[in-house]
């Protein structure tokens, strides 16, 4: 006898022939519909099959509800979204479910469509959005947290989906429950400042004004953001966009993002970027108090910008004949146009500035020019590379704590390291206390 096989959509079928109810819920409270939207049932006929049996039988139907919520407050739309199955929310939404219903953290179908970088769907959603419903979405919806949809497109960098969420009245100063906006999440998170870029160029593009000085709750603005997290290119995009009486009263941080984990490059490019906004904020007036500058100088002794250990393997270098090998590489390294490698070990600190720029410095960390070299002669360079960048910032702020300590200036000469300097800056410290 040949055996019938029965599949799980004839199942269905005969079941709703027979007026089974779709509404029920299981032990987990969730119904048929929200069980063909979980990721491990994914089954776009067998929802087709469901809607359309339901849409034959009147009374099933009229007791069928799209919108019934799981216990996390989640509806088939969420699901289906979360699952990246764009099928079975068009069909979800084709035959009337809600398009902007809360879960219970407070995120709408908007947010996960967001948050999942989905922006042809989303394209789509609002014009199914346009076609069938009569109210809109709330584009500008919060969840728990305050989050609005643009805030997970931010944090995720899906610009496709910021461009459409702007072009479609998303608030470009709505803040969450920390206070903040938009362009503070791209300034809090280390980016660099080709989102920030981008970000307002679309909001000019769609006339929408930054709020560019909102605080966050703890008191931030996005140029703090950007000088804490010590990434000078955004700072400068940041300043290009604010005026100067709105930089009066620019405080800077009192900390600095941590490094970790700490390597040579990255102390150097954590050293030269926090330089290099310095002289950004200078050329517009902002200038640090002697406070500033000792949370500045803990963070480069705190990530060991001032250890001393490499001096007598700098000047063995230095001693090598012009035809060892590392000379000749040295010489054939060009830091900068113009400048080898070898032309920087042969500076000396106070000597620098004429030669290489902070910015040059962070290039050098970023592109690791010196990742070829032997790891002793390796951190030698880099060693001597703080030095040499570090010893116009320390001695100022040495001169400084000294005046404040002392009527007769002091004197830096070629003996002083940067750490004998910072030991001067420390020590006013701790008289004052």
């Amino acid at each position: 006898m040949e055996r019938k096989i029965i599949t799980k959509e004839k199942v269905v079928e005969l079941l709703l022939s027979y007026s089974a109810d779709p509404t029920k819920t299981n032990e987990d409270g969730l119904t048929s519909l929200l069980i063909v939207t979980q990721a491990s049932f994914k089954n776009d006929g067998m929802m087709q099959l469901l809607l359309e049996g339901i849409k034959n039988s009147p009374l099933i139907y009229q007791n069928l509800e799209l919108n019934t919520e799981d216990r996390n407050g989640d509806t088939a739309l969420h699901h289906a979204l979360a699952n990246g199955d764009w099928e079975m929310a068009k069909l979800l939404m084709k035959n009337g479910a809600d398009p902007d219903t809360f879960n219970k953290v407070g995120a709408t179908p908007l947010h996960v469509i967001s948050r999942n970088d989905i922006c042809t769907k989303l394209e789509e959603f609002f014009r199914l959005v346009d076609a069938n419903y009569e109210v809109k979405v709330r584009v500008n919806a919060r969840d728990a947290n305050g989050n609005s949809p643009l805030h997970f497109a931010i944090s995720r960098d899906h610009r496709p989906t910021i461009e459409l969420l702007l072009s479609r009245k998303a608030d470009p100063n709505v803040a969450n429950a920390a206070g903040s906006t938009p362009l503070h999440l791209i300034c809090d998170e280390s980016r660099d400042e080709n989102l920030a870029r981008f970000y307002l160029k679309i909001c000019e593009k769609n006339h929408k004004s930054v709020h560019m000085n909102k605080k966050d709750s703890q008191g931030r603005t996005p140029l703090q953001l950007a000088v804490k997290n010590l990434q000078p290119e955004l700072c400068q995009l940041l300043m290009d966009y604010i005026p100067d009486k709105n930089l009066d009263n620019f405080s800077f941080p009192s900390e600095y993002r941590d490094i970790r984990p700490v390597f040579e490059a990255t102390r150097l490019e954590a050293a030269a970027n926090l330089l290099w906004i310095l002289e950004i904020l200078a050329s517009r007036k902002c200038e640090p108090t002697l406070d500033n500058a000792m949370a500045m100088l803990g963070f480069l002794n705190d990530h060991g910008l001032f250890y001393q250990g490499h001096q007598r393997a700098i000047e063995e270098l230095r001693q090598l004949p012009e035809d060892d090998s590392f000379v000749v590489r040295a010489q054939k390294t060009e830091l900068i146009p113009g400048q080898s490698l070898w032309d920087l070990l042969r500076l000396r600190p106070g000597q620098q500035q004429q030669v290489i720029k902070y910015s040059y410095y962070s290039r050098i960390a970023r592109t690791w020019e010196l990742g070829n070299l032997p790891r002793l002669q390796q951190r030698a360079c880099f060693a001597h590379m703080h030095e040499l960048m570090l010893r116009d910032f320390c001695s100022k702020w040495a001169a400084k704590s000294h005046a404040a300590m002392f009527d007769h200036k002091l004197i830096v000469d070629d003996d002083f390291s940067n750490e004998n300097l910072y030991d001067i800056c420390t020590a006013r410290e701790k008289i004052t206390r």
